[in-house]
């Protein structure tokens, strides 16, 4: 009786551990094979600045003047890499100024204009983020200020450099550093900003 006992669980163990292998053997195949992961390919992304399209008027020595400007990307300047590694179009500003029908001033400016007051090591990470009616010099009648923004094209802080783009009645142009203090007690006016649509 023991025997037949011990001869039955033997069979029962040797069906049991059949079946177990079968089991497992099913659920490999079941299983989907993976191909290994693959990272996608990313896609450069160049991206543009704000277009910022501001016309206005201004009295230099009791004359009215009208001036214009465009800051654009342009396509053909090389692209700035920012500080965190994204790389942006570079940008030029398109300046006129007219009295009446004529015109005084037309030039179209880029970082390389103001590269002589850049420092080098920032330089290639900058660009021509912002260009304005430099208010704070509204009361110098005698030429027209502008103020030229090279900055990290990411920057949100202010860090940049400042250049006071002066521009005389007879459209002669200086370029200079602009004073920080003048920079701190600027009042921003965006009123003349335009979106672009």
């Amino acid at each position: 009786m023991h025997i037949r006992r011990y001869c039955l669980l033997s069979v029962v163990s040797v069906i049991v551990c059949q079946l177990m292998s079968c089991s497992c053997e099913k659920k490999k195949a079941e299983e989907p094979e993976f191909e290994p992961w693959e990272a996608p390919e990313v896609v450069d992304t160049i991206v543009d600045m704000p277009r910022k399209d501001v016309s206005d008027t201004v009295r230099i020595s009791d004359a009215v003047y009208r001036f214009h400007f465009v800051l654009h990307k342009i396509d053909s300047l090389p692209t700035v890499k920012s500080f965190s590694g994204l790389e942006f179009h570079d940008n030029g500003v398109k300046l006129t100024v007219r009295s009446d029908s004529s015109n005084l001033f037309h030039k179209e400016f880029t970082k390389q204009s103001f590269k002589s007051l850049l420092p080098e090591k920032d330089y290639k990470k900058m660009s021509l983020t912002d260009f304005n009616y430099f208010n704070a010099k509204r009361d110098d009648r005698s030429k027209f200020h502008f103020l030229a923004t090279i900055s990290d094209p990411e920057d949100t802080d202010g860090y940049g450099y400042y250049i006071d783009v002066q521009i005389s009645k007879s459209g002669d142009v200086h370029l200079e550093k602009a004073k920080e203090e003048d920079i701190t007690t600027m009042p921003m006016d965006y009123s003349d900003e335009e979106e672009d649509v």
